[in-house]
């Protein structure tokens, strides 16, 4: 992160912000708010930062856990397509 504290303002967070880079723009915001605790909108902003973070992981995990569950229907369905080749097999022409 950025070692001079001089560059830690508000613009410099919105921007990270606005860049997707929210793990910089939290720091300064907290950083801010260390400063000066009266700051509703720092607050707001850091509340909608931490909602958006919520919302994003709350959506991976859907993800993740769709993905996985299709890994698991594509190793059934090759397990069933093994044994219908070997009954085929089996059974002969």
């Amino acid at each position: 992160m950025i070692e001079n504290k001089i560059f830690y303002t508000e613009t410099m967070a919105d921007v990270f912000r606005n860049q997707g880079l929210a793990d910089k723009a939290r720091m300064i915001y907290q950083y801010l708010l260390e400063k000066d605790p009266s700051r509703i909108d720092i607050q707001t902003k850091l509340t909608e930062l931490d909602s958006k973070n919520q919302t994003q992981l709350e959506s991976v995990g859907d993800t993740a856990f769709l993905l996985r569950r299709w890994l698991e229907l594509l190793v059934r369905y090759k397990q069933v397509q093994r044994l219908k080749a070997m009954i085929c097999n089996h059974n002969g022409p």
